[in-house]
Order: C-alpha cells, then sequence, then structure tokens
C-alpha cells in the first residue's frame, strides 16, 4: 500500500492511499509425451539444479536426462543422469540445467512440467548459444514476456547469424525426427529443441 499526505501553502492538506498487488509470474508449463522427448526452456530456471527441475516430486516421469556439449572432448560430449531407483534422485555427469542446452527427456507417462523461470536484469549480458562446426544440440530461448510452449518463432531470424545445413526436431509421439531445412522458411517452437548441423563456428544470439 502507497500512503501519500500533501499540504500546500495556505494550509489545505489531503491525503490518497492505493494498494498495488504484485502479480506472481505463472511457470512455464512443458507437456511430455511418453519416450523420449527433445526439449528446451525459454529462460534460465531460478534453480538450475537438475533435481529441482525434474526431481521425484516435480517430475515423477522422468528417468533420464541428456544433453549434448560439442565443446571438448569426445568423451565429454554427452551428460547424462539417470534416477537412481534407491534415492529418487537424478544421478550422472549431467547436473545443471539452463536455457543454452537442449535435453533429451525420458519420459515413462505423459507428464506436464512446470519450471518457474528467471528474468533478465537489466544489468544481465545478453544470451548467446555458441555453435561448433557440425552438429549441435540448441534451445529456443525468448526474451520478451512471452514464453507459452508452443509459441512459434521464426526460423530465419532466430538463426539469422548461423550457416546451417540442416536441423531435426523430433516427434515424440510418431517417434521420428523431422527434417529442417534453410530453404523451408519454417517457424521453431519454444520448448522444442533442435539438431542444427553448422558449417562453422558461430552463435545464435535470440
Amino acid at each position: 500500500t502507497l500512503s501519500i499526505a500533501a499540504m500546500d501553502e495556505a494550509g489545505n492538506s489531503s491525503q490518497a492511499a492505493a494498494t498495488f498487488t504484485a502479480a506472481e509470474r505463472q511457470p512455464f508449463e512443458l507437456p511430455l509425451y511418453p519416450g523420449m522427448n527433445l526439449i528446451s526452456l525459454p529462460a534460465n530456471p531460478n534453480n538450475g539444479d537438475i533435481n529441482a527441475v525434474f526431481g521425484k516430486s516435480a517430475a515423477p516421469t522422468v528417468d533420464m536426462v541428456a544433453t549434448y556439449d560439442p565443446a571438448g572432448s569426445p568423451a565429454t560430449h554427452w551428460l547424462t543422469a539417470t534416477r537412481n531407483k534407491h534415492t529418487g534422485l537424478l544421478e550422472g555427469s549431467l547436473s545443471r540445467i539452463d536455457s543454452l542446452h537442449a535435453f533429451w527427456v525420458r519420459s515413462s507417462g505423459p507428464a506436464l512440467l512446470k519450471v518457474a523461470l528467471t528474468d533478465l536484469a537489466l544489468t544481465q549480458m545478453l544470451p548467446a548459444i555458441p555453435l561448433v562446426e557440425g552438429w549441435n544440440l540448441v534451445p529456443t530461448i525468448t526474451l520478451g514476456p512471452n514464453r507459452a510452449a508452443g509459441q512459434a518463432i521464426d526460423a530465419g531470424s532466430y538463426l539469422s547469424g548461423v550457416s546451417w545445413v540442416k536441423g531435426y526436431s523430433y516427434d515424440t509421439r510418431a517417434r521420428q525426427l523431422v527434417a529442417l531445412y534453410p530453404s523451408d522458411q519454417g517457424k521453431l517452437e519454444v520448448g522444442q529443441g533442435y539438431w542444427l548441423y553448422s558449417r562453422g563456428k558461430g552463435a545464435i544470439v535470440p
């Protein structure tokens, strides 16, 4: 509540009060289907710990999460975590979830993933997704307030700084990869991850 009291030079006074209610941002919601899902988050989660995002209480149907990071040696390209049957925790080489990577998520049944996301601070550096020559597993990041899963993003604009040959999305219900080409002038979707073959090093700047 904001209260204001004022008095003019003649001694006349007045008071006013106003009450403001801060609307809490709703979590990002993404449906998961039985089998492998190729997903991404449009912004960083409030808590990037893998068991905060895909914990047993938050995502009980998820038993495996993996991402592909082409930087470094081939032995460390794949980072994975699987559900420990005794502790109920996801454990392995993958421990953090962020918006700069896409993730393969295996679900034993249908589920609705709910993740609280951060907002960019005014002093925060804007995101850029680094790419290597060859295959990259890339997310769809949005900087605006509209982060609804399935929101369409123009592929040509999103990938405008990248020289790419081909890409793939994954249709979980059909259990197949779906090819994308630069000439398609197609759309990407918020919440989805994509394989992208880049002709050289570069970056996606949302």
